[in-house]
Formats: C-alpha cells, structure tokens, sequence
C-alpha cells in the first residue's frame, strides 16, 4: 500500500534531506513482531522537531520501520503521540516517534542517519503542544467514521482524470479482492501522477457490464455514455516530496479502487446511474437579488442553532463572528429552485491543523413558492458548489461538493452518501 500519510501531518521542511524526502512506507498487517509502543508525555515534545517513523488513522499500528530502527546501532527514543494534541500536526493520527529534538539542523541529520540504515522516516516540526481536545477529537470520531460511497436510487459517484471518465462502484474490500485477479500493472493518468489505472479483465461486476449504457453527468448536462472497461483506479493528491523523489514509478496516495469507466469525454462529472435521471447546475446569484429575500431559512430552526453555536464559539475566543451568504438558482425539470449557503466564520474560517477558529457551514434548497424542499444540513468543510438532481425515482438531491469531499443529500438525510478524494499532501 502506497502511504504518503505521513505527509498528511505537515509539510516538513524545504530543506529537508534528499536521502528521505519521500513519507514513510505503509503500516501493513504483515509487520514483524514488536514490543509495544509506549505513549509519549505530549507536553514533552513541544516546539519539538519530530522524527517520524509512522502516521495511522488506526491506533496500535506497529510499522516495520520500528523493528529494523531496533536492531540498528542508532540511538532511539520511540513513542507514540496524538497529532491533535499538537498545532503543527494534521488532527486525527496517531504518529510513531523516533526521536525528537530542539533544533530542525540535528532532526535532519538524524534523520539521514535512519534513511542510510533503511529506516523509512519523514521530520516535521510539531510545533505547540496543546493537550487533548475534546471537540476536535471528537470531529475527528466522526470524520474518520466509513462513508458508503454507493448512493441509494442507484446513483453512483462520477470523475475524470485528464480526458477519461470513470465511475464509482463502490464495492466491499472482498468483492475487490476478486474481481481484481489479473489487473495490468498500473499506469499513471496524466502528467501529474496523481491517478493510476490498472485494467481489470472482467466484463461483468455486479449490475454492471461492459457494453452497457449509463448516464453521466457534468457541467453540460446528462449523456448517456458506454461503459468501456473496469479498472482499479488508484487516485489522489501526492505530497510534495513525493515529485521530489527519483521513484514515481508507482501511485503516491491512494489505494486502488474499481471504477467503471465510460467512453464520454466530461467536464466536471458529477453522479452516473444505469437509470435515466436529471440534473442542474446552480447559477450564482448576486448578493442583493430578490430571490434570496424569499429565503425561509433565515427563520428556520437549523439556521438560529447553527448561528448560536458560532456566536457562542466565536465568544469563546474572543473574536467577531461573520457571516457569509450566497444564493444559487437551478431550474430542474421546467421548475425553479433557489439553493442557500450560509457560512459562519471567525478570522479566515480554517479551522483544521488545531487551529482555533469558527467555520460553521450549511446548504439548503427552496422552490419557486419559498417552501424547503431540501432543509438547510452541514456540508463538509469549505463548500465549493452543488448540483440538483432528480433521481430516478423522482426524490430531489443535492450533491454539495467541498474541500476533496462530494456528499449527497436528501430531504431527510444530511448524508446519503459520500465520495473523498484522498489528500496526502501539506494540510498545515
């Protein structure tokens, strides 16, 4: 398994040495037997320099470097820390130390030392140290908590990579395994490696089958497309060191996946299904329009809690609270419909890596007449747009698009399903 996880904990330094500048290899089952990890006293490491052998959304991971680290000459100090507990670190890992140390030029001399003994390792600043956090640990439960990528009424979630287009089967780790005997070695999508395809020689995979015709949509509409071929498709953003490396022979985020992919040709693919369905694109509205005078949100109760909470954090910290409004119109199927997006903020709004900031943010929809018709539900983090769908049979979704996250929402669920494209590059 390709990691590069550990790049999700920082950027590290641009002076880092050559001789690791990639993150460090995948915890895998497989790893020899070690004695387990002690956690460290976090308030020890503050300010520190880490040397890191390991990052896992899993606690108790116990990676291979760790054993090879053990039987060498170097000296070694390894622990276990919670990155929330740090400012400089991404949230929700628990990161395996080697060492730490006060000054960035002796963690970057270690760190050669472990590189040149093969121990895989990454240094990063971990900067303050801010005990446990009970509110973001638990965003954390929740965000690591397993999406069903596969949408109900048949909807799956669409791509593309370059000029392919590819679609989301969403299927368990065991039905994978199988139909992903025989898959070609993979081949990188593009310039950037930051998506891989290995053609899989199956023609059949569940409900769906080569030959077969589905319906893509995108900036332009719903098409009906050909569906070509099933791959394993590895996708995400690389972390920087990753471009610095001499070996880009292989994926550096991601972990395979099969996809359908169709021979169309899209612009900003939104969902597919093997049923006919609509959809429409939002138009933005300028901030004064009368359409967003008719909002019934203002007046809702999701829109009065969602407004006390921020001004009771934004209290919290001392700090003014903002609040940002637009307004988008679709017209789907000869109606009219007004979605509203409503952000709550205080200072820049980005409120991951530790950082103490509010960032409450909300999207719901009302038709022609001023009734909810999609109540107002919390996207992910940092909206970017969303698109409204009829499905086939005829319920009315929004598929709200964020910061590396598409999400699906109904009138009576805030999320059908959800899609994220993996991120292993510099967060914080």
């Amino acid at each position: 398994m390709p990691l590069l996880l550990l790049a999700l904990l920082g950027c590290g330094s641009p002076t880092a040495s050559p001789a690791a500048p990639d993150a460090p290899a995948a915890v895998t089952p497989d790893a020899p037997a070690a004695p387990a990890i002690a956690r460290g006293d976090g308030k020890a490491y503050d300010g520190k320099w880490l040397v890191l052998l390991s990052s896992s959304k899993e606690p108790g991971q116990m990676p291979e470097s760790v054993a090879t680290l053990k039987a060498s000459a170097l000296p070694h100090h390894v622990a276990r820390l919670a990155s929330t507990e740090f400012k400089g670190l991404m949230p929700c890992y628990e990161v395996v130390v080697a060492d730490a140390f006060d000054a960035q030029a002796d963690a970057l001399a270690y760190s050669k030392q472990l590189a040149t003994a093969g121990v895989d390792n990454y240094a990063k600043l971990a900067g303050k140290w801010v005990g446990p956090q009970p509110k973001l640990e638990a965003w954390c439960a929740g965000a690591l908590a397993p999406e069903a990528p596969v949408c109900e009424q048949t909807l799956r979630f669409a791509e593309q990579h370059e000029d392919r287009t590819f679609v989301h089967l969403g299927l368990d780790d065991a039905l994978t395994e199988r139909v992903s005997e025989g898959a070609t070695p993979a081949r990188t999508v593009g310039r950037r490696r930051s998506a891989w395809v290995s053609e899989l020689p199956a023609k059949t995979v569940g409900d769906f089958a080569v030959g077969q015709q589905l319906f893509v949509s995108d900036k332009n509409g719903v098409r009906s497309c050909a569906l070509t071929s099933f791959v394993l498709l590895t996708r995400g953003t690389p972390h920087f060191g990753y471009y610095e490396s001499s070996d880009q022979s292989r994926p550096g985020c991601g972990e395979p996946e099969v996809f359908a992919e169709v021979g169309c040709k899209t612009i900003d693919a939104g969902l597919a299904s093997a049923t006919a369905f609509t959809a429409a694109q939002g138009v933005e509205l300028p901030p004064a329009h009368a359409l967003l005078a008719k909002s019934p949100f203002p007046s809702s109760a999701e829109w009065k809690q969602a407004a006390q909470r921020a001004q009771q954090d934004a209290d919290a910290l001392g700090e003014p609270l903002e609040l940002a409004v637009k307004g988008y119109q679709y017209e789907l199927d000869g109606k009219a419909y007004v979605g509203v997006y409503a952000r709550w903020t205080t200072g820049d709004g980005v409120n991951i890596c530790g950082a103490d900031a509010v960032n409450i943010e909300l999207f719901g929809v009302f038709d022609g007449q001023g009734a909810v018709v999609l109540p107002l539900q919390p996207t992910a983090d940092f909206f970017e747009g969303a698109t409204l769908y009829k499905a086939p049979n005829g319920a009315l979704l929004a598929e709200v698009r964020a910061w590396n996250t598409r999400r699906v929402q109904s009138r009576e669920r805030p999320k059908v399903c959800q899609l994220d494209y993996p991120y292993c590059d510099c967060a914080c």
